[in-house]
């Protein structure tokens, strides 16, 4: 199919793409370890250990992190991540809701994706303290969302203004 669009140029083939190593997130020198003291612990809590840390730290480095000159910030990640969970959520709905129409099907995957949902899963499970960050206001909206939180027990629910 990708050869079909002609989507890579000529050089790079799918088998390339697929199991050549992966190029690393750092952008420049520094001691990223500085920064990621105690991620071992949300290591833990994912079941997952990162073989290259620099992604852990550019998924952990919000935009105002300006300390961080070692990688780049969340955001390219997010955009990556976006289109991966949503891919993936998809063929899990399709896989194993054949009943549901496609309009329940639709509202169904909007509500998996949302970023509420992943607001209360990562405050559920303390994710969110190990976000690396240089504002005074975002820290304030989070510790206002963990209080809101703990009050509704974690309950997933889209009436999060704070």
């Amino acid at each position: 199919m990708v050869k079909y669009l002609q989507v890579l140029p000529d050089t790079v083939t799918p088998n390339n793409l697929l199991y050549s190593r992966p190029c690393t997130a750092l952008l420049g020198q520094g001691d990223m370890e500085l920064y990621l003291k105690g991620t071992k612990v949300l290591e833990y809590k994912l079941g997952y250990t990162f073989k290259d840390r620099s992604y852990l730290l550019q998924a952990l480095t919000h935009p105002s992190f300006y300390r961080n000159r070692v990688t780049d910030c969340y955001q390219r990640l997010e955009f990556l991540g976006d289109a991966i969970l949503d891919f993936l959520i998809t063929c899990f709905i399709y896989e194993h809701c054949g009943l549901l129409s496609p309009g329940q099907i639709t509202d169904l995957r909007s509500a998996l994706v949302n970023n509420t949902t992943f607001a209360v899963l990562s405050v559920r499970y303390g994710f969110h303290q190990f976000i690396l960050h240089s504002s005074s206001h975002l820290m304030d909206a989070v510790n206002r969302f963990v209080l809101m939180q703990e009050e509704r027990c974690h309950e997933v629910n889209t009436d999060v203004s704070i």
